[in-house]
């Protein structure tokens, strides 16, 4: 795979995810009022903590799949297995791919029972000023969304395992056209939130049929064999080792930032949650984008474990972080300078005051900057830092209930609690575990 042409693709995505997304937002603003866009926030929340079904699977899976097409001989549940083939192990790469279709057929059945039970108990509940109609309809296609995308997630894990930006971004460009074309002809219509619930199904849709055939010319160049090969009960058990661990990470790093949204919800109002979800909406981007580059090479870091190229690792990763650090602070002075001032225009009042804003964006920085040691973690397939998040992620959602029940402070404590805990270890516990691993400082890193 060309890492160039990759790199420039991841850029290209993320830039056009951007770019529609910024297109999207305003129409949003403007054709939904405050009530119905909270609602939908908490819609993406939801989505966000039944994806989580996932638990763990996928990046397991992607770090397999990266691990089969180096040329591993096989798979162990701790740890790497060296590349002694040249070429990747197809035997290998098909066996994934079995257990990965059935496995994610039974996690995305379990997501829509979810979703059309509980899910649906909760959105009613919550929904005061709005047609409960329109609502219920809104709320269907958005369960049948969250079906598909977890029904094949299992292509996104595969091409981001053997390092094919080039085809996901494909998919995410041709997916997100549909949505924001889509949200526009129905918001226009005045079919509300309807419309976009609706057109982020069809965006689902759109991705999964793109990836799906990519991944079947991606066997047939590759001499995949025509019978598919026998569920691997022990290929299963193998990646269920790290997997549950990678959920728990998963569940941690929700309660950190998505269950914030929630928690507004149930304890201020759908405006104010409408403002603080709009600016994580926004810092999320930021960060995505600030850590394209440190994405598109987590293949090549994954590969260099396999190899044993010890230099060439520590170069990349050096590399990558301190893109990520320049990046998410220039993004950030964008907002302020120019961001900031458009949405108000478009919208008044729907932004978070400007310290709010800038108190949350330094949370967020700090959160991204740990996901990517974590990451870069990750590639040796040892998960320490497991048992810390979610023990950091519970505390602070206690001290955030606790901070909404007897004080006055709002978003200001639901922030504050997770930003103390975190800061107590994990934000600075993870950094330093790599450099010490890597016998890295902040000197050499730089240098």
């Amino acid at each position: 795979m060309n890492w160039n042409k990759n790199l420039l693709w991841n850029y290209i995505g993320y830039g056009i995810s951007l770019a529609i997304n910024i297109l999207l937002l305003p129409v949003v603003l403007k054709f939904l009022n405050n009530e119905e866009l909270g609602l939908w926030y908490v819609f993406m929340s939801v989505g966000t903590f039944v994806a989580m079904v996932d638990f763990g699977f996928s990046p397991q899976i992607a770090r397999f799949v990266t691990y089969a097409y180096a040329g591993a001989d096989s798979l162990k549940k701790k740890g790497i297995v060296s590349a002694t083939q040249i070429g990747m192990n197809i035997e290998l790469l098909q066996k994934l791919l079995v257990v990965s279709r059935r496995l994610y057929f039974f996690l995305s059945l379990f997501v829509f029972i979810l979703l059309i039970t509980i899910g649906t108990y909760y959105v009613c509940s919550i929904t005061k000023m709005l047609s409960l109609w329109q609502v219920l309809c809104s709320w269907i296609f958005f369960c049948i969304a969250s079906f598909v995308n977890i029904l094949y997630g299992y292509y996104n894990a595969f091409f981001r395992g053997i390092g094919d930006f080039v085809s996901i971004n494909k998919a995410i460009l041709l997916s997100k056209c549909v949505q924001i074309f889509c949200s526009f002809i129905g918001l226009y219509l005045g079919y509300g939130l309807f419309a976009v619930a609706f057109s982020f199904f069809l965006s689902g849709i759109f991705l999964r049929i793109y990836l799906g055939i990519a991944l079947r010319r991606f066997g047939k160049e590759n001499s995949f064999p025509e019978k598919k090969d026998s569920f691997d009960v022990g290929v299963l058990s193998i990646i269920w080792h790290n997997s549950w661990r990678e959920g728990v990470v998963m569940i941690s790093r929700y309660l950190i930032i998505q269950s914030n949204t929630i928690l507004c919800s149930l304890y201020i109002n759908l405006i104010e949650t409408a403002s603080y979800a709009l600016a994580v909406q926004i810092l999320t981007i930021i960060s995505s984008v600030s850590l394209i580059y440190f994405t598109t090479n987590l293949p090549k870091l994954g590969t260099a474990r396999v190899t044993d190229n010890v230099e060439y690792k520590n170069k990349l990763l050096s590399k990558t972080w301190f893109i990520y650090i320049v990046s998410y602070i220039l993004m950030l002075l964008l907002l302020f300078v120019v961001g900031i001032p458009i949405i108000e225009y478009i919208k008044p009042n729907v932004m978070l005051e400007n310290s709010l804003l800038l108190f949350v964006a330094l949370y967020m920085f700090l959160e991204a900057n740990q996901s990517l040691f974590v990451s870069y973690i990750s590639t040796s397939n040892k998960l320490p830092y497991v048992f810390p998040y979610l023990i950091s992620a519970a505390s602070g959602v206690v001290i955030a209930i606790i901070l909404l029940e007897y004080t006055d402070l709002g978003i200001w404590g639901i922030v504050f609690a997770h930003f103390v805990v975190q800061l107590c270890y994990n934000n600075w516990k993870w950094p330093y575990y790599v450099f010490k691993e890597s016998k890295m400082n902040m000197v050499s890193i730089f240098k």
